[in-house]
Parts: C-alpha cells; structure tokens; sequence
C-alpha cells in the first residue's frame, strides 16, 4: 500500500498525491500488516526488529531466519504487485525515455543530492530507535499496558511521525526489507544497475535500521525495563504480616 501511494503521486506529478497520502499509505498498510500477522507471528514485518529481538532475548534465535526469509520475500511480491497495477501508468511516463530513478524511487528510498552518506546513517538509526521504543513500549505489560488490538494503532502512528518529522532526507525506510527487496525488484524489471549506483547509499536502509533498532531495543531494556526494577526493589515495601488468631469473648463464655 505504501508503494502504491507513491506510484499515484510521481506517475501524475504530484496530481494524484501528496507527501501525507504517501505517509498514511504506508501507516495503514503497517496497521494491516500487524492486524493481520499479529496473531501467528507477532506481526514483525521488519527484519531489524526481529534481529533486535533475538539478540536482546525477546525472540527465539530459532526463528530468525525463516522470518527473514518470509520479510524479505513479502516486500518484493508487494513491489512486484505495484508493478502489475500500474504497468500502463509507467510505460506512459517513460514513453519513449529510458526507466529513471524517480520511477525508482517509487519503490525504494534514494537520498536528496545534499545528504551525506553519514547523515543518511543517523537519520535511519534514529528513525528505527524511535520505532523500536514504540514497539517496545507498547507491547510491555508492566508499562502501559496497551491492549493487544491497539498495539497495531500505536505502531501505525509511531510509523506516520517518522514519516513526518523524518521522511525529506532520504524517505523513511527504518526497514531493511522495505527498501532491499524493492529494490531488487526495479533491478530485475528494468531499471538495471542506476538502483544500486546512489553513491553507495543503497547500503544505508539495511544497516542503518539494524544498528537503530538494536541500540534502541538495549536502551529500552537498560532505561525501563531494568530501572523499573531496580526501583521496584528500592522502594516497594511488602505488606505487615497478619498473624491470625483465634477471638475469644470472656463474656460469653
């Protein structure tokens, strides 16, 4: 869904949509996603919150790969989906011109011309940090304690912040499958070697978000998790003990 509110903003130059319908675009299909898988699998959809997980003892190291597998698979059926939709609508665009990396970048993520390989890096680290202590937050039940059907909700508008506040440099892919798959896929379907010659950034989206969504799930873990332990054990006083007894009335007796 993502995808295809892109394709309808670049194939109509910016008729058919706009920045925020590209945000919402990918925010319900994150909502989807989750709301559908979250029941099976937990509705990770991202390789770097699974890596994260499995790492910090959240996540069976068993399921890693298969997960991985299943993430990277899924977004490049979903790229190849936004292809079939639209085939009439980009070989209008091109015409008689060659496949270009703003068709491209419907796919995939490519940096403005003034950004940094560095900069590209910390946007996507902070990006997925912010993610991944959303995701943690609201699947900790000794924090907020978000019902199970909204976790989706509070990921979904997490995801539609990034996009926000986030998304010029670079697009907001905090996913390495996201960006990889797609990105595959455009080389296979004709866009050939321009997708992966952005001045090596094409890297960026796949280690950016691992290292983002590691520090963030550590920090999670050391500033919530283990404080609130701590304070837990620093200031919860068990309750008086209560000895029981038997009541006897002398006046009675």
């Amino acid at each position: 869904m993502g995808n295809s509110a892109v394709a309808e903003t670049v194939l109509t130059n910016g008729k058919g949509g706009n920045p925020v319908t590209v945000y919402v675009g990918y925010g319900i299909g994150l909502f989807l996603g989750i709301l559908i898988s979250g029941g099976v699998s937990g509705g990770h959809l991202n390789p770097a919150v699974t890596v994260a997980g499995a790492i910090v003892g959240k996540f069976k190291r068993v399921k890693v790969f298969h997960y991985l597998i299943a993430q990277y698979l899924g977004a490049f059926v979903a790229a190849a989906f936004t292809y079939l939709v639209y085939i009439d609508s980009f070989k209008a665009f091109h015409g008689d011109l060659p496949m270009n990396q703003t068709t491209a970048s419907i796919f995939a993520t490519y940096p403005k011309s003034d950004l940094s390989v560095i900069g590209s890096v910390i946007d996507q680290i902070l990006g997925s940090m912010v993610l991944i202590f959303a995701i943690y937050a609201a699947t900790d039940k000794k924090n907020t304690n978000v019902p199970p059907h909204l976790v989706s909700v509070y990921v979904t508008l997490t995801l539609i912040g990034i996009a926000c506040s986030l998304g010029i440099n670079q697009g907001f892919a905090v996913n390495p499958a996201r960006d990889l798959s797609p990105r595959i896929f455009t080389y296979l379907a004709g866009w050939g070697n321009q997708v992966f010659s952005s001045e090596t950034y094409w890297y960026v989206p796949i280690v950016g978000p691992h290292i983002g969504a590691l520090i963030g799930a550590l920090l999670y873990i050391s500033l919530i998790e283990k404080l609130r332990k701590n304070e837990d054990d620093r200031f919860y006083l068990p309750p008086p003990e209560i000895k029981q007894f038997t009541y006897s009335n002398p006046v009675c007796e």
